[in-house]
């Protein structure tokens, strides 16, 4: 009787341990099937951020701007160049009338 008991008390600690694995069982399969929903939501919401820059790209766009900025500083250069030789010619030729 007393075996009985102790065989009652063992099976019933194997059902709990059963239903104790077929929970987490059941949760690692809804957290498998909850991942590619949110990988899946990830994606959809992906378009709607600015896809970030690469430092490559980064890189090239600032030499591109740094060259045209030092191009429109040699135009700059070039005309108060061309404006102070015009100037020059005109104080010249005004002197020469006196």
């Amino acid at each position: 009787m007393i075996q009985d008991q102790q065989d009652d008390q063992q099976n019933q600690g194997e059902d709990q341990q059963e239903q104790q694995q077929e929970q987490q069982q059941e949760q690692q399969q809804e957290q498998q099937q909850q991942q590619p929903q949110n990988q899946k939501d990830k994606r959809a919401e992906q378009p709607d951020q600015p896809e970030q820059m690469s430092r490559d790209n980064a890189r090239q766009l600032l030499q591109a701007i740094e060259q045209d900025e030092q191009q429109t500083q040699e135009k700059v250069q070039q005309i108060k160049a061309q404006e102070r030789e015009q100037k020059a010619d005109d104080n010249r030729r005004n002197n020469r009338n006196w």
